[in-house]
């Protein structure tokens, strides 16, 4: 439109007849130019969502670290079809073995844990987040579920021979989980987490057997609602014949894993988060 054109909008005789109807007609055009041009300008292009992130199963080793039979676990997994991403995270930081005697320190580590599942989760809340834990390891993972935001929870968590009290109440750790507490125990646990135990105490420092070998009991303080959630996994004796002897590392053996503790984690995992 010129500039002629726009002054004889301006100059529309007002007394004739019909002439504001013309004038509302030539302004009506001329915001339709406008717009037709503010149209054609070159827009900015969509944000770009960023893709989904895979599943994560951090896994936490017994109080001697990062072990083969960590290794031979995470493989178990990732044979038995799970397809996510999987971390070994050792928390004691080389210490060997003494980290069942320092409880302020396992407290840090297990707030650091807490932290890590927290940011993944602050990337995409849609991802399904795991975690397991091997012996001493069991019992950081359940002090970082007690530990997590609120509003976080994981999809599953699994405890091989955990080292903890069986009437740890689990209830503060339940409420950040959507789907199970696995619990894997056997009675033939009897020389570590026996014996072993009874001398040297769990890692919440009662002396004794530990869940890993008799499993864990609801507390009276403990929420039967959340408890529901607690899925005890006892030793059977066919279980020789996928590797596990029912010994303190026996749920770790590869083809064990893969067949039985795989299948456990992406049944929940196309299943969907819980509801409780």
């Amino acid at each position: 439109m010129t500039r002629g054109d726009l002054l004889s909008i301006q100059t529309v005789d007002e007394s004739a007849p019909g002439s504001g109807a013309v004038r509302c007609a030539l302004w009506l055009a001329l915001l339709a130019v406008i717009a037709f041009c503010f149209g054609c300008a070159e827009q900015p292009p969509p944000p770009v969502r960023p893709a989904p992130l895979p599943p994560l199963l951090l896994h936490l080793p017994g109080i001697v670290g990062h072990l083969w039979v960590d290794d031979t676990y995470a493989q178990g997994i990732k044979d038995g079809g799970f397809s996510g991403d999987i971390e070994i995270h050792d928390w004691t930081h080389g210490d060997r073995g003494f980290s069942l005697f320092t409880i302020e320190e396992n407290q840090k580590q297990a707030q650091a844990v807490a932290d890590m599942l927290a940011e993944r989760y602050r990337l995409d809340p849609d991802s399904p987040l795991f975690i397991s834990g091997h012996s001493g390891g069991g019992g950081v993972a359940v002090w970082a579920l007690e530990k997590l935001p609120p509003g976080v929870r994981v999809r599953d968590a699994v405890l091989l021979s955990p080292a903890l009290s069986p009437d740890y109440d689990l209830t503060a750790a339940l409420r950040h989980v959507s789907g199970h507490i696995h619990v894997f125990y056997s009675a033939n646990d009897n020389f570590v987490l026996g014996l072993g135990t009874s001398l040297f105490g769990n890692m919440d420092r009662s002396k004794g057997d530990a869940a890993g070998m008799v499993g864990f009991v609801r507390p009276q303080a403990g929420d039967a609602t959340e408890y529901a959630k607690v899925a005890g996994h006892p030793y059977k004796s066919e279980w020789v014949w996928l590797g596990n002897n029912g010994s303190h590392i026996g749920p770790m053996a590869h083809t064990f894993v893969e067949q039985i503790v795989a299948p456990l984690l992406i049944a929940d995992a196309q299943r969907g988060p819980v509801k409780y």
